[in-house]
């Protein structure tokens, strides 16, 4: 699932204090500036359905744009059409808050090791969507680090920070990726999401999927889990993702 602003106790700050441990290492092993990274472009098509006491609602499309514009920056924005139907009540939809960001690069070894700073805006897109319970009305500034490497044959994501939220208290966020080749053309994945509010039952989002890969350019994704340990009502008892995602 797209990354979500999401909160997590001491297990944010763990993943930060490695990426800060994997940025100091691998500046270190830099000799020189890296190269402009290729390709330039990467856009993600998604459909999600999520299933709660609560309700359902799906995303369709949900995308997410990555735009790289120099040896260290990248350009990303993403949104959704979003469909709910809540428990008891009836069916809504509108445009989902957008949110605009940059990834700058702070450290990269030249083989397999990255990390980025990732700070991110999101912002309602639409008044309708808030009073139809589809966005937020408060604007939210994010400040993760994001951390990839490899151990073996298993890639590695870590993503985490805090989220500063405007008349709320802030949040942290993290999520854990792991990707390893299952097949000639598949990877296969399992990514946890760890969304915990300070004096209220958290939730853990677990997703097991595969991405394909048709050729040079485009991709399959597909990924199908739940959540556990937040209150009956808002857990999530059957989340699942479709999509198509572009490299080039």
């Amino acid at each position: 699932m797209k990354a979500r602003v999401l909160n997590i106790g001491g297990a944010g700050a763990l993943a930060l204090a490695v990426a800060l441990g994997l940025a100091s290492a691998s500046t270190r092993a830099m000799a020189a500036e890296p190269a402009v990274p290729e390709p330039l472009w990467e856009i993600n098509l998604d459909t999600t359905y999520a299933r709660s006491g609560d309700g359902h609602a799906v995303e369709a499309p949900a995308a997410e744009v990555f735009h790289r514009v120099g040896p260290r920056l990248e350009l990303t924005a993403s949104t959704a059409w979003t469909v709910s139907r809540p428990r008891g009540g009836a069916r809504q939809s509108g445009p989902a808050s957008g949110v605009l960001g940059f990834k700058w690069l702070l450290a990269d070894d030249g083989r397999d090791a990255t990390v980025v700073l990732w700070p991110q805006l999101e912002r309602r897109l639409n008044n309708a969507s808030v009073r139809r319970g589809l966005a937020s009305p408060n604007r939210v500034l994010a400040l993760p680090l994001e951390a990839k490497f490899t151990v073996g044959a298993v890639a590695v994501e870590l993503y985490g920070g805090p989220s500063f939220i405007e008349n709320e208290d802030d949040q942290w966020n993290l999520r854990v990726k792991l990707a390893r080749a299952c097949l000639p053309r598949a990877d296969c994945t399992l990514e946890l999401e760890r969304n915990h509010t300070p004096g209220v039952t958290g939730q853990t989002l677990m997703l097991a999927g595969a991405e394909w890969r048709l050729n040079e350019v485009l991709a399959l994704k597909t990924a199908a889990g739940r959540g556990f340990g937040a209150a009956t009502g808002e857990r999530v008892g059957f989340a699942l993702l479709l999509g198509i995602k572009a490299i080039y």
